[in-house]
């Protein structure tokens, strides 16, 4: 288990370091560009952050589901073994 959270944690900074680099990629390329206004740069860049925002509140979202899961699943064993213990 240690194994697949440590390899989601690891794919979800790649993730979130493409997705900054491309916004500071995608922003600097407008920003350079004489023909685009500078209105669309701001809207560009508020939506990259809000992509991101979105991004992080779900990942949060993810680890509190995972999170209930593991103290479900030891308040389960918790029951069976008081159940053992009562029964024997």
């Amino acid at each position: 288990m240690r194994f697949i959270v440590d390899l989601y944690r690891y794919l979800i900074f790649g993730i979130l370091a493409v997705l900054i680099i491309g916004v500071v990629f995608g922003g600097l390329q407008l920003g350079a560009s004489a023909a685009i206004p500078q209105w669309v740069l701001g809207i560009y860049v508020a939506g990259g952050l809000a992509v991101a925002a979105v991004l992080i509140m779900l990942i949060g979202l993810t680890a509190t589901i995972i999170s209930i899961h593991d103290r479900h699943v030891e308040l389960v064993e918790a029951i069976h073994a008081w159940r053992e213990d009562t029964f024997e």
